[in-house]
């Protein structure tokens, strides 16, 4: 395998590479602390980039345009022609989101975690189109990797310092009958991000 640089602009934390445009030829990605969302289109190399204010926690293309940002105070949609919205922070909020998918079904699922990684201070939340929002989980450390199998029956989740991925069965909807997948060995590190490839 061979790795190179894709792009030049260093990260404070950047996590969450998402593509997006008709023919996926531009990627996105948020510097979580650095409060940035950076882009890069994959054909003509051309660069831009949002000051979000705020630590930004993922970024998820919407069906119909814009983005869906991960701010402290939630999944906020974000217009692209139009600046990014001013919000005001609360300072005692101890903990952020991090990390999100789209489920094959439609709905966002994202997690938190405290700022100083206290165990099972986090959650995993999913948030339906109309808007409703669930807590999934509430025993979540570093809520990360999130991933469904492509007969969407089961769905994938990484909490990383559990250093596994869980198995849940998958009706669409709901999750059930958590089990640990399998389990990283300590020289791998810990696992983070996910995803299913087409194979």
């Amino acid at each position: 395998m061979d790795v190179e640089i894709f792009d030049e602009r260093r990260c404070e934390l950047g996590e969450g590479p998402i593509s997006f445009g008709l023919r996926n030829e531009s990627v996105a990605w948020v510097d979580i602390t650095g409060q940035r969302v950076h882009f890069r289109n994959l054909h003509s190399g051309e660069i831009s980039e949002w000051d979000v204010g705020e630590d930004v926690g993922f970024i998820i293309p919407g069906k119909d345009g814009g983005f869906i940002l991960g701010n402290r105070n939630g999944p906020t949609a974000v217009d692209p022609a139009m600046d990014f919205p001013s919000r005001p922070l609360d300072d005692l909020e101890l903990t952020r989101l991090n990390d999100a998918k789209v489920s094959p079904t439609g709905d966002l699922w994202f997690g938190t975690m405290s700022y100083a990684e206290t165990p099972e201070a986090g959650a995993l939340y999913r948030v339906t189109e109309n808007g409703d929002l669930t807590k999934i989980l509430s025993d979540v450390t570093v809520s990360n990797g999130t991933a469904w199998s492509p007969d969407t029956s089961r769905m994938y989740y990484i909490d990383s310092p559990t250093r596994s991925v869980q198995i849940f069965d998958y009706d669409g909807k709901d999750i059930s009958d958590r089990r640990t997948g399998f389990v990283f060995p300590e020289a791998f590190g810990y696992p983070d991000g996910m995803t299913i490839d087409a194979a």
